[in-house]
């Protein structure tokens, strides 16, 4: 194993990679990543309880509706939230964001119809502009090239530990009687029972039977705000150097436990003000003994005077305008100085790379959203089978349960582990950012391109056929799909990085992120409609692979992309 690592030269690669720093913003994201894929195991179930669908079949439309909600209120503000960075510093807005996710979710999970579940989304849309925020940050700790990769990975391997533990959590055996019976299936009105809610858990399972993984998602968001607190150093250029006393108190934990910290920049200046201020006492009894008792003049041999040549000697009286001449030449050479950094203040920020890399980013979390949202609803909507006629005729889905659901996406999430931890280091020595982008860019094609398909060979059209065939495909189709993801979001977020001159680049951040929140908007919304359409008129087949000629658009666009 270690000729391996060795030969891989990983540790090569990585040397000096600020994995403290890093890590503490991974468990952010992730807590964030676990409260976003925990709803997807549920999210069919609970809309068709509210009973706002008239039948299955209208159900994608209203989950694009939540969607579109959600999207629309961080296009708002995620701008906002990273101009607000640049003010108040990083960790205040992060922790905002994880503190207005928390109330999102408990709302979210004691929501009884519909109308309520849309309001805590677009709460906590507005509340949370962490990603960008994210990003930024991840740039500002690791300024090195060859460390980008592996930096900006954590936001994939982020979401695919999350996409493990969210479902597991949503999934979890408290939302079923002892019957076995699922709550989901219930279509009847939830009636409250305040106080069997409050006293007992049994009693909360019937009243609210989506508030207990929310509950625990909520706690995991608190914790995660807790190590920001205490462990997250600010970035910001002007912030980074004040007092903050939740970083004090982590020290403090961590000296405790016998880890070596060294102290933070606003404590030296402390301790240098007291230096200084004790030196100043003795310069001031040493200035005295320079100063001529009887003339009040300086001593010329005090300050070393005589040792200067005569070609060197200082002239301090020969010259009226002497000062004026200097004070002149000092405001000029300042002046240059100061003129020559306006253009680069002053230039757009958006050239042509950053425009097409940001276009590219939105093409590309487009179709993955889009996936992400209507997977499950294909594989839990009921099967049809007297509808299919292959390739082409598809009317329902897979007909699978909430338990296999959870298994799909939990599961493929492991092997997205796998590539940020071996696949991806070993890909970005070969490779250049842009061709494993593209590679990934053609492997979303291939997977939304097939998977329709797979339901033809369910036993309930082919009898030939044993269900394992059907479940093994799926997850041969989500892992090669995890794996292009992976590749996708870190290889992206590092191209607009590098696109962006570095004055720019916490801007470009909040607006690569806010148009990517066009595609969370419009995306949901617009592919909501087309699947229910598609799914009335018997050809579901269409919409995806629809999704997959806009995963091929994006291919042919990224080669307008450049390697900077």
């Amino acid at each position: 194993m270690s000729f391996l690592w060795d030969r891989l030269k990983f540790n090569k690669q990585y040397a000096g990679f600020p994995i403290y720093q890093v890590g503490v913003v991974f468990i952010m994201i992730l807590a964030e990543m676990i409260a976003h894929t925990s709803v997807f195991p549920y999210s069919f179930f609970m809309l068709k309880s509210f009973n706002i669908a008239n039948n299955d079949s209208e159900i994608p439309k209203y989950s694009g509706y939540i969607a579109f909600a959600f999207s629309l209120s961080q296009v708002f503000c995620n701008i906002f939230w990273s101009k607000v960075s640049d003010r108040v510093g990083r960790k205040p807005v992060l922790l905002t964001g994880l503190f207005g996710a928390a109330v999102s979710m408990l709302l979210w999970g004691f929501s009884t119809n519909f109308y309520l579940a849309l309001a805590s989304k677009v709460l906590g849309g507005l509340l949370n502009g962490n990603v960008a925020v994210a990003r930024t940050i991840l740039g500002e700790i690791s300024p090195n090239k060859r460390h980008h990769s592996l930096t900006f990975s954590i936001i994939p391997l982020s979401f695919n530990i999350g996409s493990v533990i969210g479902p597991l959590i949503g999934n979890h055996d408290s939302f079923n009687d002892r019957k076995g019976r699922n709550y989901y299936d219930n279509a009847e009105p939830t009636v409250t029972n305040w106080n069997s809610v409050l006293i007992t858990k049994r009693g909360l399972a019937e009243g609210y039977p989506y508030a207990l993984p929310n509950i625990v998602v909520a706690l995991i968001l608190f914790f995660a705000a807790v190590v920001v607190t205490l462990f997250l150093e600010e970035t910001h250029d002007t912030r980074k150097t004040e007092r903050d006393r939740g970083i004090e108190l982590g020290d403090s934990l961590r000296r405790k436990f016998g880890f070596e910290v060294e102290k933070r920049s606003w404590q030296l200046e402390t301790t240098y003000n007291s230096m200084f201020r004790d030196e100043e006492e003795e310069e001031g009894e040493e200035t005295n003994n320079l100063i001529d008792e009887q003339t009040g003049e300086i001593r010329p041999n005090s300050i070393g005077l005589h040792s200067l040549g005569s070609s060197d000697s200082l002239d301090l009286s020969g010259d009226e305008n002497h000062g004026q001449n200097l004070e002149e030449s000092f405001e000029g050479n300042f002046s240059r100085q100061f003129t020559d950094d306006i253009p680069s203040r002053l230039k757009s920020p958006f050239t042509v790379d950053v425009i097409n890399s940001i276009i590219s980013h939105f093409l590309m979390t487009s179709h993955v959203l889009v996936y992400a949202e209507f997977l499950p609803v294909f594989l839990a909507s009921r099967i049809q089978a007297e509808t299919l006629q292959f390739p082409l005729k598809i009317k329902g889905g897979f007909g699978m349960n909430i338990n296999e659901i959870g298994k799909i996406l939990s599961m493929t999430g492991l092997f997205g582990i796998i590539v940020v931890l071996f696949i991806l280091p070993a890909m970005n020595k070969r490779f250049s950012s842009l061709i494993i982008y593209r590679i990934a860019l053609v492997s979303f094609s291939l997977c939304y391109f097939f998977i329709p398909e797979y339901i033809f060979i369910l036993p309930d059209y082919n009898p030939k056929m044993p269900k394992v065939a059907v479940e093994v495909l799926l997850y041969i189709n989500a892992i090669i799909k995890e794996f292009a993801s992976v590749l996708a979001f870190s290889q992206i977020i590092a191209i607009i990085h590098r696109s962006a001159a570095p004055e720019h680049r916490a801007i470009v951040n909040g607006y690569a992120v806010s148009v990517s929140g066009l595609a969370n908007l419009a995306s949901p919304l617009l592919w909501g409609y087309l699947m229910t359409t598609f799914e009335n008129w018997g050809y579901t087949t269409f919409f995806w692979w629809l999704l997959s000629l806009m995963a091929s658009v994006g291919v042919l666009h990224s080669f307008l992309l450049k390697n900077n």
